[in-house]
């Protein structure tokens, strides 16, 4: 029996050596690392949720605080974000990262966010339709460029989290981690905003699931203000 026992030890401790050494320990172990998984897996929920929900906002008729729009003209606001987006990603984050660095950039984003997505549906009072369509469709496209811009910062955070070895499994283990978080987005926000149709008093009226996103949002930015700066640059840079 003691022998068996001296070999469970031996086992045990061997086992635990080895999982103190591998890389994934080393990551889930490191503070900043943990930091950019948690804030690109709350974000890129948040923005499935917010995707969820946006076309059924539309969709509602006007005395519940929707736009009885059709699917064809959301369509083509969508269309309208997606260029926009792209331009904003090849051309414009680049030059806004030369002159602000990525956390700063982040910062700046995600606070003009929070406020355009909270007010979002407050457009539907507007009672011009023309007027209220092109509004919308200012919110929707600045909104998604936003969250175009902060998710590409996100994403250099955590390339920048840790050394060139370490890339493949840190970029896997946050992809895993908001897999994880997106399943469940749509059952959030689908359940949330379901739930308000049955108010008609603010906060707790089809707000509801903007307002939400948006504490989820100001979370990101409380997390955000735990990064170092040197986050901005690759880790091999700071070492050397």
């Amino acid at each position: 029996p003691s022998s068996k026992s001296k070999c469970g030890k031996a086992w045990l401790s061997s086992t635990i050596e080895y999982i103190r050494s591998s890389t994934l320990y080393g990551l889930l172990t490191d503070r900043v690392v943990l930091l950019v998984i948690i804030i690109f897996s709350i974000f890129q929920s948040i923005i499935t949720a917010f995707e969820e929900v946006l076309p059924l906002w539309v969709k509602l008729p006007n005395d519940l605080g929707g736009f009885e729009m059709s699917m064809n003209t959301f369509s083509i606001i969508t269309s309208v974000s997606a260029v926009a987006t792209f331009f904003f990603s090849v051309f414009l984050f680049q030059f806004i990262t030369k002159y602000l660095n990525a956390l700063w950039t982040y910062h700046i984003l995600i606070m003009i966010l929070i406020p355009f997505n909270v007010c979002l549906p407050m457009i539907s009072r507007i009672t011009d339709y023309l007027t209220a369509e092109i509004c919308l469709t200012v919110f929707i496209v600045v909104i998604r460029v936003l969250m175009t811009g902060i998710v590409t910062g996100i994403s250099l955070f955590i390339n920048n989290s840790v050394t060139k070895d370490k890339l493949a499994t840190v970029n896997g283990l946050s992809i895993s981690v908001s897999s994880i978080l997106r399943a469940i987005a749509p059952m959030y926000g689908g359940t949330v905003f379901a739930a308000s149709l049955n108010n008609h008093t603010y906060p707790i009226n089809y707000n509801l699931v903007f307002i939400i996103n948006g504490l989820f949002f100001g979370l990101c930015v409380i997390l955000g203000c735990a990064l170092p700066e040197r986050i901005s640059r690759k880790k091999i840079e700071v070492e050397s």
